[in-house]
């Protein structure tokens, strides 16, 4: 490809141009606007591999100064760095992907991490248009309810169980108190027994 080369001059206007690019996270689709801003400056960046040493050094990456477009990110703004994060840029390229792929996503008021999301939802399966990802979503949505329903009814048919082996429980312990009481009081009349015989025993000794 034919490499970018570009002025001092130049590179502080693409370097103003990306910032304002960059925007705030206000604004769902912000994202985007950035990821085009990118491309069109730095389309290298886009392609299969690593940039090379040229590519880098004839971009508005080399002329500000860096070595890397990974240390310009994360430079200050006042560096002439974005004052970003790689890793969202990282997250962004994976996003932006998927929506270069399923270009009607572009025209949604969607956020990177929503476009991540949506891939892992349907992985392999992807809506091929904004009506078939209304569709499924509304399945997914009607799915959810359904299983969240029946974790419930499980959950209630467990807790019946559990209050019906308390029931037994708390019965067969009303009959073991009862039976423990009868023991007791069992024992009481033969230890007041044992004392009678043993009074009786002494006074007869005694009487004769």
């Amino acid at each position: 490809m034919t490499l970018l080369h570009i002025h001092n001059k130049q590179a502080q206007s693409v370097h103003s141009e990306l910032i304002r690019a960059l925007g705030t996270e206000n604004k769902p689709a912000q994202w985007l606007i950035f990821m085009e801003a990118a491309k069109k400056h730095l389309p290298f960046l886009f392609e299969a591999g690593r940039p090379t040493m040229d590519q880098i050094e004839h971009s508005v990456i080399g002329q500000l100064g860096f070595k890397s477009w990974g240390e310009m990110v994360e430079a200050s703004e006042e560096s002439n760095g974005l004052g970003w994060s790689i890793n969202s840029w990282k997250m962004w390229s994976k996003a932006y992907k998927v929506v270069v792929a399923n270009p009607f996503l572009s025209e949604k008021n969607i956020t990177a991490s929503a476009v991540m999301k949506l891939k892992s939802t349907f992985k392999d399966s992807f809506p091929q248009n904004a009506d078939e990802l209304e569709r499924l979503q509304v399945e997914k949505l009607e799915q959810k309810k359904l299983d969240e329903s029946q974790k419930v009814e499980k959950l209630q048919a467990k807790i019946a169980a559990l209050e019906l082996d308390l029931s037994a429980y708390q019965g067969k312990n009303e009959v073991l108190v009862q039976q423990v009481d009868k023991l007791q009081n069992l024992l009481r009349e033969q230890k007041a027994e044992k004392t009678l015989g043993l009074w009786t025993r002494v006074k007869n000794i005694f009487s004769k």
